[in-house]
């Protein structure tokens, strides 16, 4: 069903498979994978450079403003996972290291107290990061930096150039939910 319609087309592509058989290999990159109150990820950036340097083309803006954003969500807490957003943040300064930062999402589940262990790692330049525990309360996690991890200590990240995959595993250790403080009436709903 997915075949060349053109007859020429189908005419040039038989010339070249002479055989009985066509052999087509395909490279697959899983980028995410979630199991209970884990996700593990790989997040590639084509451009580390136009990232470390985003900053520039609007100087009033301090370092923390300019970064990559992307959605994370762990499964595994209530009835919907939790939905969180993951902010890269390049350094301005001499290290030219980064961090990471994650929020709340809006519309997530209503946690009162979360605490999430989160390790990261640069494939291009066999980076591993120590683990790191972050927590905090519905406050903390809601604003719009969230809960920042620590910088990396990358020298090699200064001059880099080119693509550059970050491996991120973020798993909740704890969460604690907010109960409604009162049953939902019919107005809650329309």
């Amino acid at each position: 069903g997915f075949g060349p319609t053109d007859l020429q087309l189908e005419a040039a592509m038989s010339g070249l498979c002479a055989a009985d058989a066509l052999t087509i290999a395909v490279a697959v990159d899983i980028l995410e994978v979630q199991t209970p109150r884990a996700t593990v990820l790989r997040w590639p950036i084509d451009s580390f450079e136009v990232v470390r340097n985003g900053h520039v083309a609007n100087p009033c803006r301090a370092g923390f403003h300019a970064s990559l954003s992307r959605r994370l969500e762990i499964c595994g807490w209530g009835e919907r996972p939790l939905e969180l957003r993951m902010d890269l943040h390049p350094s301005i300064d001499a290290t030219g290291n980064i961090f990471v930062s994650l929020r709340l999402d809006r519309g997530s589940l209503p946690v009162e107290d979360l605490e999430l262990r989160f390790e990261l790692s640069i494939e291009e330049l066999g980076y591993h990061a120590t683990s790191q525990v972050l927590r905090g309360d519905a406050r903390v996690w809601s604003r719009s930096l969230g809960v920042a991890s620590l910088p990396t200590e990358c020298s090699a990240l200064f001059g880099h150039h080119g693509t550059l995959t970050l491996g991120l595993c973020v798993e909740a250790l704890s969460c604690t939910l907010r109960r409604p403080s009162s049953s939902p009436v019919w107005t809650d709903f329309v």
